[in-house]
């Protein structure tokens, strides 16, 4: 599989053409190199690590270029990319990273994981609290009032929306943001004991900081960035634990 990122932007140079070659032979520094005979791309041939490929092209009577290199290792595009953003000042007025194929497969990849132990978690957070308080639960998430209110606010809007099609019933903790299912997980009040004494001895909160710290990446994920591959070690570390000990606490509640 080829393994692609592409950026696009303003070359400062007046000698547009000059310039990219110039870059393009920087960031290929200490490597086969090879100007393709058709000109406007580059190849790398290294046997021993990846093969590479550059390749450019300009907006007509414009200093606007679109440059795409292409891997057939993700590491090597990942070191390739690298070393064009370190050079890439020198050139250009202004890039950014437009696409990334190993950055978005870490996302979709991700993506399931995160999805299957963030459901199980709100579904979790739920049977705890009703367990704990039956029908009078959402009095004693710990929440302030707003949230709740605004999370009603989108279930109604989401049973309006139903047509006739069977679309799941899902409880408030479902429209709640992700964060305020981990303070919930944090900070669950029983009857104005201490904060997060439902919660104190089960094995999921040993990963709220871990939740957390999942945040940020979740929502780069939910707006379609592009994922590091520490980025994506980490989602599916923390996803992966979670998820397990979700499934080992599940087992204790004996409504189930």
């Amino acid at each position: 599989m080829k393994h692609t990122t592409e950026f696009y932007g303003c070359v400062r140079r007046l000698d547009v053409k000059q310039a990219l070659e110039a870059l393009l032979s920087e960031l290929y520094f200490n490597m086969e190199f090879e100007r393709d005979n058709g000109g406007n791309s580059y190849s790398i041939d290294d046997n021993d690590t990846y093969n590479a490929d550059a390749q450019y092209r300009f907006c007509v009577d414009s200093r606007l270029c679109h440059i795409q290199i292409g891997a057939s290792n993700k590491v090597g595009l990942r070191s390739l990319a690298q070393a064009f953003a370190g050079l890439a000042e020198e050139y250009f007025e202004y890039w950014f990273c437009i696409a990334d194929t190993a950055g978005s497969e870490h996302g979709q990849r991700s993506f399931k994981n995160m999805h299957e132990m963030e459901n199980l978690l709100r579904a979790y957070v739920f049977k705890r609290l009703v367990v704990t308080h039956g029908r009078d639960w959402e009095a004693h998430v710990g929440l302030h009032a707003s949230k709740m209110a605004r999370a009603r606010k989108w279930q109604s809007k989401a049973a309006i929306a139903q047509t006739g099609e069977y679309v799941p019933k899902l409880n408030t903790l479902f429209y709640l943001d992700f964060q305020d299912v981990i303070q919930i997980l944090k900070k669950a009040t029983d009857d104005g004991h201490p904060p997060g004494e439902l919660f104190a001895q089960t094995l999921i909160r040993q990963y709220a900081d871990g939740l957390d710290d999942l945040r940020r990446i979740r929502n780069d994920m939910a707006h379609n960035r592009f994922l590091s591959e520490a980025e994506y070690q980490r989602v599916n570390r923390v996803a992966a634990q979670a998820r397990e000990a979700l499934q080992q606490d599940t087992k204790s509640l004996l409504s189930l």
